[in-house]
Formats: C-alpha cells, structure tokens, sequence
C-alpha cells in the first residue's frame, strides 16, 4: 500500500471509530475485567479481618495482621492500574471487530487508534488528527500507530 493509500486508510478508521464511539468506548471499562477480582480480594480481607478478632491475639499481632492485609490490598491495586489500560484497549478492540470486519493491515491500525482514544476519550479522534496535521505532526503515521502497540 502507498503512503497516501496509507494516509486514506488511517482517516477512514479514524471516522469509523468516531462514528462507533458510543459502541466502543463505554465508562465503566475499567471495572469490568477487574471489578469481581477486587470484589473478591476484599471480601477475603474482610473475612481475614474477622477471624481476626474471634482469635485472641494480641493487639500487635491484630495491627501487623492488618498491615499485611492492607499492604496486599495495595499491590495487588498497584497491579490493577498497571494492566488497567492494556485491558480496556484489549475490550474496546473485541468490540470494534464484533462490529466491522478488518484486514490484518487495518487490525493493527484500529488498535493502535484505539489506544490513542483511550488516553483522552473527551476528543473525537478527527479532531486529534486535524490538530496534529496542522502542526506538521507525524503522530497518525502508519510508523508511529505501529510504535504505539508496543509503547
């Protein structure tokens, strides 16, 4: 393919994706690979905490059994954020191929929009490019979508 078949290409899905917006890009995201996972690490914190005070431990066993818990609780909520986006691109990006069918070529282009969207998802994708087209940018070119999977 061309480069300007290239630059036709890139626009066109980025005019998919803007119409789609609604199907694709939903606000709760981020909660739905994760949302039972915390669920369930907190209720095992909880119940940690209650066996907790039926055992008669002392007041410092009772606090450092606590700190452990609470420090679990954040590493494994340091984790969450770690792959938080890498899961919601992964969701948005099943979705847009439940609704279009795309070539490989496109498949890399669309995921790598869609990542860029997911960073700001307040701007439509069209108006980023137009943006970046009139400062001379080079941030939708098929090389830099491609950087952008592996960034």
């Amino acid at each position: 393919m061309s480069k300007e078949q290239t630059k036709d290409k890139i626009l066109e899905l980025i005019k998919w994706i803007d119409s789609h917006e609604s199907k694709l890009f939903r606000p709760y995201d981020f909660f739905s690979g994760w949302g039972r996972t915390l669920a369930l690490l907190f209720v095992l914190l909880f119940i940690i905490a209650e066996i907790m005070n039926f055992v008669t431990a002392s007041a410092t066993d009772r606090i450092s059994i606590s700190l452990a818990s609470v420090a679990v609780f954040m590493a494994f909520i340091s984790v969450v954020i770690q792959t938080g986006e890498r899961n919601i691109v992964e969701g948005r990006f099943e979705r847009a191929l439940k609704l279009r069918k795309f070539d490989d070529t496109e498949k890399t282009l669309v995921k790598a929009l869609i990542k860029i969207k997911s960073k700001n998802d307040q701007f439509k994708l069209r108006l980023v490019y137009e943006r970046n087209k009139e400062a001379n940018g080079d941030m939708f070119t098929e090389k830099r979508l491609l950087e952008k999977l592996y960034e």
